[in-house]
């Protein structure tokens, strides 16, 4: 399974923290995402991690907050590498599939399959409907004899 660390902190006027809590706890815990969230009146403070799969739709929750729309929420889905303005307008960058630091690294296939689980993703954003992915099978690696 992939894994995605997101840590950020924004300083913003969050007069309400305290009702924003239980619900971001549920959104992390349905995402299976664990770490550190400190909501305080000042602002937000965090360090979490979980199945990249579930991270982008917990910080894409955060952000839908129009106090922290400044936290980073986009991530490259070929390496999982948190994406800059500039970035996000490289040639080297396509729209769920790669960026500038893996475009030159990913295999035909891995290409392919990012192209397939975008548009899947995509449709599903479209209807309203999550988009539950499978995880690959990885089969077990022998032990090594070294």
């Amino acid at each position: 399974m992939n894994s995605t660390v997101a840590t950020f902190y924004q300083f913003v006027d969050l007069p309400d923290f305290e009702t924003k809590r239980a619900p971001l706890k549920a959104e992390c815990e349905r995402h299976s995402a664990v770490g550190t969230v400190i909501l305080r009146h000042e602002g937000i403070n965090d360090t979490i991690a979980g199945p990249s799969a579930g991270m982008q739709p917990v910080l894409e929750d955060i952000r839908s907050n129009e106090r922290l729309v400044k936290a980073p929420a986009r991530l490259c889905f070929g390496c999982r590498w948190p994406l800059t303005d500039e970035e996000m307008e490289s040639p080297q960058h396509e729209r769920g599939v790669n960026c500038p630091h893996c475009a030159d690294e990913l295999t035909p296939e891995r290409r392919t399959r990012l192209r397939e689980r975008h548009q899947q993703m995509s449709l599903a954003h479209r209807q309203g409907a999550q988009h539950i992915g499978q995880q690959p099978k990885r089969e077990a690696q022998p032990a090594s004899d070294d």
